[in-house]
């Protein structure tokens, strides 16, 4: 089809069924039909702490992530888009941590786990080295 032709192509009615497809998407905290994930999982982000506590770090429901609808957050307007940047930044930072350390207590509480090679990739795809049998030496905090 040509360019000129393009032009003069009808647009689509109004009235077309454009095909959509949702995933389902559960909300932080109490807004979450599942209920409350952990303990620092919360809908408004004052309330979240920036560190994984130790019951999100062994929790198995995945963390709350805000889509791409910027009309489906659970906060509108600047308040919205300050909430789903945090949320992203923090999984971007924290989540390869926390993943981190939710294999290893894995690997702690099963001994067939513990058996296996200690370079590994959580499911985030970040490379963990495990250092096992370490001594500190000496330990110093540098005067402020």
């Amino acid at each position: 089809m040509s360019i000129l032709a393009a032009k003069k192509a009808k647009p689509k009615t109004k009235d077309a069924i454009q095909p959509v497809f949702e995933f389902g998407r559960e909300l932080p905290g109490t807004l979450s039909p599942g209920g409350i994930r952990h303990d620092n999982d919360h809908e408004d982000i004052c309330k979240v702490q920036i560190m994984p506590t130790a019951e999100e770090i062994t929790w198995q429901r995945s963390e709350y992530l805000p889509g791409n609808d910027l009309l489906k957050l659970h906060f509108s307007g600047a308040q919205g888009l300050l909430d789903r940047h945090f949320r992203l930044l923090r999984e971007d930072t924290v989540g390869q941590l926390r993943d981190a350390v939710r294999l290893q207590v894995e690997r702690l509480q099963n001994p067939i786990l513990s058996r296996a090679p200690q370079v590994s990739r959580p499911r985030n795809g970040a490379r963990v080295h495990v250092y096992e049998n370490i001594r500190l030496e000496k330990v110093t905090c540098p005067d402020q």
